[in-house]
């Protein structure tokens, strides 16, 4: 699609940055099996909750814009939740989102769109949730 090419849209376990720009992803997957949690969690020094994953993105633009992220469960019912990058700079950007397992409350195929602010949707991505038994 003129003035945007994604090359890059993946789910993965864990993601970081380095100071330099390059992420690291790990785990990366497309099923995600969600199990009930045997013990309430505790947050220690703001670490994140072991259910999280994230959702990276690597694309190329020619203008400022916003991408941003649109979440789709197997009903067809959009999850709420704003997550967007406003780009001010043309040329290869990447990022991540945070996503929490507590968002799918059904086994199934969700939807994930990357939108742009002016193009529409440019990519999108399935991702199959399975709940395993208690």
């Amino acid at each position: 699609m003129a003035g945007c090419e994604v090359r890059a849209f993946l789910f993965c376990d864990r993601a970081s940055r380095s100071s330099d720009g390059k992420a690291s992803l790990h785990g990366i997957f497309d099923v995600i099996v969600v199990s009930p949690p045997r013990r309430p969690l505790v947050s220690y020094l703001g670490a994140r909750e072991p259910t999280d994953f994230f959702v990276f993105y690597k694309a190329v633009v020619d203008q400022p814009c916003t991408l941003s992220l649109r979440v789709f469960d197997p009903n067809g019912g959009e999850i709420a939740g704003e997550r967007s990058d406003p780009i001010e700079q043309p040329g290869l950007v990447q990022s991540v989102w945070v996503m929490a397992t507590a968002f799918f409350l059904q086994s199934g195929k969700y939807k994930f769109e990357l939108w742009h602010n002016s193009l529409g949707r440019l990519v999108t991505a399935y991702l199959d949730v399975v709940y395993a038994a208690p």
